[in-house]
């Protein structure tokens, strides 16, 4: 049952990633990742697992358009920050400066934990073949991290 409901949460997305193949390799249009509605299914989803939809959301640079910007303001996203803006006013992503910066910071801290799993710890392509051998795969690299970095020194991975 759980490969099934795995597998189920799987074809929207699927038939996304069809449908702009397909209109960028056989219709030859311009399909920008900005067109990606991911930026429209990851406040829905939180707010399945926590009944509310985020405050706050950092994204990156290719979800930065004018339409996902009017999508999170219709789910009352107060502060959105793209890594980049696009021509996008930063006044337009955010109500807060303060949070607009934290934002920007944290984002820059994810980046930069993806390329010290990458560099240090063998975090590339996984091969592995099903959702569940992802998971392990990426919790062993996480883990692999935070057992090298001493308790004292550097923020773990998260």
């Amino acid at each position: 049952m759980a490969l099934a409901k795995d597998l189920e949460e799987l074809i929207p997305p699927t038939e996304r990633v069809a449908d702009q193949t397909r209109r960028r390799v056989l219709h030859e249009e311009k399909v920008p990742a900005a067109d990606s509605t991911l930026t429209c299914d990851m406040p829905e989803r939180h707010e399945q697992i926590y009944g509310r939809h985020p405050l706050h959301v950092a994204l990156d640079g290719g979800f930065a358009s004018k339409a996902n910007l009017e999508a999170a303001e219709s789910r009352h996203i107060k502060n959105l920050r793209f890594a980049k803006g696009r021509g996008l006013k930063e006044e337009d992503m955010r109500q807060s400066s303060w949070v607009y910066k934290r934002l920007r910071r944290f984002r820059a801290w994810i980046e930069s934990c993806i390329s010290r799993l990458k560099r240090s710890f063998g975090f590339s392509r996984c091969t592995w073949k099903s959702f569940e051998s992802f998971k392990s795969y990426v919790w062993s690299c996480i883990v692999s991290a935070n057992l090298f970095t001493p308790t004292g020194g550097l923020n773990p991975v998260t």
